[in-house]
């Protein structure tokens, strides 16, 4: 951990894809390390939302935006990858990409 709070780390991109076929979008997201989820969840327990969410800061190479990390009863942390960030980085499922997330207290 570089600062208290910011949490550097590489993840592969998967996609969610809904069942139900009136949803046509895929999501993208990458899963958070367990030590980062769990030091997340230590240091900032209190601080999610009633969702379990944690609002951050990202920076994917030259792109950098708000968002929030989800609780996955599966996965542990999860991180959503919206369009013009996936677009702008050329980031595609199964690329392995580094990330630096800043916890937003």
């Amino acid at each position: 951990m570089a600062n208290p709070g910011t949490y550097s780390f590489r993840a592969k991109i998967w996609i969610w894809r809904s069942p139900k076929k009136e949803t046509t979008a895929p999501w993208h997201f990458v899963t958070l390390p367990k030590k980062i989820r769990n030091d997340i969840e230590d240091l900032y327990k209190g601080t999610s939302s009633s969702l379990g969410s944690y609002r951050v800061h990202v920076n994917i190479g030259n792109t950098a935006w708000n968002t929030s990390l989800f609780p996955s009863r599966e996965l542990g942390l999860i991180l959503p990858l919206k369009a013009a960030v996936r677009k702008a980085e050329d980031l595609h499922e199964g690329k392995s990409v580094r990330i630096i997330i800043e916890i937003v207290v």
